[in-house]
């Protein structure tokens, strides 16, 4: 691999807050930042709050559908394999986004969460899947019911799980993330 690809690699990384780039000294892998984590979730719960009351006003029966298939494959993650629930999870948030026509502000989140998905990648010992799972549940069926209130009331719940289990990951791994 030339330098180049590299070079623009590692500027990306450093522009998303993953590592430091030390002139003439290296480069580093930075530690998890607690208050870019609060602030993604912060900004992830009031978009996707608006997105499932939009989506919820008028559901789609191919929406919903689609994301009960997805809720059946995450079902049949195992629960040793987090990378796979992750990325499946990823795979439901961005659907819900695309239903509500906002493909590219989920983008923009996705670009912003880079902190947040290093919390999610260090906690496998704290990461509830079978909860999550029943919170997708529960998501899709408030948006099948037509239920705006109770669809935003849902994804806030499930966007505030971070908030349970960070504090247990920090305990965990203190030295992973900046004082």
């Amino acid at each position: 691999v030339s330098r180049q690809p590299v070079r623009e690699a590692l500027i990306t990384l450093a522009h998303e807050g993953l590592v430091d780039i030390l002139p003439q000294r290296g480069t580093i892998v930075k530690k998890i930042d607690h208050n870019a984590v609060m602030d993604c979730r912060f900004i992830r719960e009031a978009f996707e709050a608006d997105v499932v009351k939009r989506i919820a006003q008028s559901a789609s029966p191919d929406v919903i559908t689609e994301l009960r298939s997805q809720i059946k494959l995450q079902k049949k993650v195992p629960r040793t394999d987090l990378a796979q629930f992750i990325e499946l999870d990823e795979q439901f948030h961005r659907t819900l986004a695309d239903a509500a026509g906002l493909t590219r502000a989920w983008d923009f989140i996705d670009s912003t969460k880079a902190q947040m998905d290093r919390v999610r990648f260090i906690s496998e010992t704290e990461f509830p899947i079978g909860k999550l799972i029943n919170q997708h549940k529960k998501i899709v069926d408030c948006i099948e019911q037509q239920n705006s209130t109770g669809a935003e009331e849902e994804i806030r719940k499930h966007l505030r799980e971070i908030l349970l289990s960070l504090p247990k990951i920090h305990a965990l791994y203190p030295d992973h993330f900046e004082n």
